[in-house]
């Protein structure tokens, strides 16, 4: 039993029965301050309709204080918040537990921010805001010339508002 990862999934194995599995990592969450929200179970559920399934079962967790922020700044990030994990047992007995591995969600964030921010400063050249965000985007992502660039327009743009604020505070 080993670990492995596909496509930004991690697959790792328990030692633990599924319910044992889950119970320990409810503890571990809830000892850390972080919150679980809810406990999904698709094999209790399939029996319900009279299939038979292997135990498994989705932990649903998160921490709000961390999380709000995130989906603040860009509302697509809760598709992937609250955080899940899977807890599950394969044909064999073995018990995994598959998550999304944080440089995969960040990956797929950060895409879906640069787009946004890319099309905002199209759409508002003159959006200071849009143009620092990008910059901090890109420099996130070791763009570094094109971080440069956004805070370079960032700045232009403040000075311009500066001088504005200036011109109209001696009128």
């Amino acid at each position: 039993m080993t670990a492995s990862m596909v496509d930004g999934l991690v697959t790792t194995p328990s030692r633990h029965s599924v319910d044992e599995t889950l119970e320990r990592l409810s503890a571990v969450m809830r000892a850390t301050g972080v919150t679980v929200f809810a406990l999904v179970d698709h094999s209790g559920e399939a029996a319900k309709v009279g299939i038979t399934m292997r135990p498994t079962k989705l932990l649903i967790f998160g921490n709000p204080k961390s999380g709000t922020p995130l989906m603040i700044a860009s509302s697509s990030i809760a598709i992937d918040l609250p955080l899940k994990v899977l807890v599950w047992e394969d044909a064999d007995g073995r018990v995994w537990l598959s998550y999304n591995s944080p440089a995969y969600l960040r990956a797929r964030q950060l895409e879906g921010a640069q787009r946004e921010l890319e099309k905002a400063t199209q759409l508002e050249p003159d959006n200071a805001q849009a143009h620092y965000q990008l910059g901090k985007l890109y420099k996130e992502i070791r763009a570094l010339d094109r971080a440069k660039a956004e805070f370079d327009r960032t700045a232009e743009l403040q000075s311009h508002a500066a001088s504005a604020k200036s011109d109209l505070s001696n009128h």
